[in-house]
């Protein structure tokens, strides 16, 4: 090999050495720890004040949503007050407190009573319900009252037949007084199958302090008596007539209280039998205290409606300077007494 050939490889490798002369890395810039805190923590509050500016919103939205579910509300409706009205409640007025005698004395006072007391009340009941058959036939189907009309012509029928039976067993002779007592019985369960109304002493929401009404439905009206009627069937609630005031709870209807198909409800305020809705259970408002009352002006009657929240509140919370009369009664007297102070005060006995 020539000099020259020689220089030139050497040249050659020399080139080739300089091509593959690695490059030097790059040395990536490190931050300081304090300054990637900082950054850390900058994030972390945007991310902080979002999730806070969330929560403000939706709280907002919660408290505003929680006071328009709990608000009072309170509605006025006009009814125009039936021709009829003036007549036909007396005559329901005579039925009712007739209706509170008879189930009185068919189921707590025959026991106490003598033969002849009770033959007198006998008479005093065959006397009003005979008054209430005839006058019946003085309304007809066009009238607001006609379903009632039909039902009290009914139940006055039957008892007026029982009275004339009863009066039968407490005049013949027995050879034992308990069999008079087991006739009377038999004869008054059989004749209330047949019966087409239900009668109900409703004078308070609950009868003791509770420490939560729960999600009961609680209806108060002001006035002596409700009446629901619907399906040829009607029920009769009265309240704490010197209160004036009756009272209903959802609870009572999956126990006490006969559930009917109920079309009208009225209310019996101020000796008048009055149309103020449709039914109890349309009345009744889960969690919540429904009032109800009427005013009575020239010819037409003012209903009006108030609803109050009532869920996760006790008894107590309506009690002294927030008092709601109906919603809390302690009973101190036995049903009979209590039967009797009703009928009395309605006939204006007291």
């Amino acid at each position: 090999m020539t000099k020259k050939k020689k220089i030139e490889e050497k040249k050659t490798e020399t080139k080739k050495a300089e091509v593959k002369k690695p490059e030097a890395k790059k040395t990536e810039k490190v931050e300081k720890p304090e300054k990637v805190e900082k950054k850390t923590k900058k994030k972390t509050g945007k991310i902080l004040g979002i999730l806070f500016a969330v929560l403000v919103v939706l709280g907002g939205a919660g408290y505003f949503g929680y006071q328009y579910l709990t608000r009072t509300t309170k509605t006025t409706e006009t009814v125009e007050m039936p021709e009829d009205a003036r007549v036909f409640s007396n005559f329901f007025k005579e039925y009712l407190a007739d209706r509170i005698q008879v189930t009185n004395l068919f189921e707590y006072r025959f026991r106490e009573l003598s033969n002849a007391e009770i033959l007198d009340e006998l008479t005093e009941l065959k006397d009003g319900l005979s008054k209430v058959s005839r006058g019946m036939n003085g309304f007809g189907e066009d009238s607001e009252y006609a379903e009632i009309v039909e039902i009290l012509k009914n139940d006055a029928t039957i008892y007026l037949r029982l009275i004339r039976e009863l009066r039968g067993v407490m005049t013949v002779e027995f050879a034992d007084e308990a069999d008079r007592q087991l006739e009377f019985i038999k004869l008054t369960e059989k004749s209330s199958e047949e019966l087409r109304s239900g009668l109900y002493l409703s004078r308070a929401a609950f009868g003791e302090e509770t420490s939560g009404i729960g999600m009961e439905g609680i209806l108060i009206f002001e006035g002596t008596a409700l009446v629901e009627v619907g399906g040829g069937v009607m029920n009769v609630f009265v309240g704490d007539v010197e209160e004036n005031v009756t009272a209903l709870t959802s609870g009572d209807f999956s126990g006490a209280v006969k559930t009917i198909d109920a079309k009208k409800l009225f209310g019996y305020a101020n000796s008048r039998l009055i149309k103020i809705g449709e039914g109890v259970k349309n009345e009744l408002e889960i969690g919540k205290i429904k009032r109800i009352s009427v005013a009575f002006e020239a010819g037409e009657v003012e209903v009006k409606r108030e609803s109050i929240f009532s869920a996760g509140k006790n008894t107590w919370d309506f009690s002294g300077e927030n008092e709601i009369k109906g919603v809390l009664k302690v009973e101190e007297n036995g049903m009979s007494a209590l039967l009797l102070e009703s009928e009395s005060r309605i006939r204006g006995k007291n």
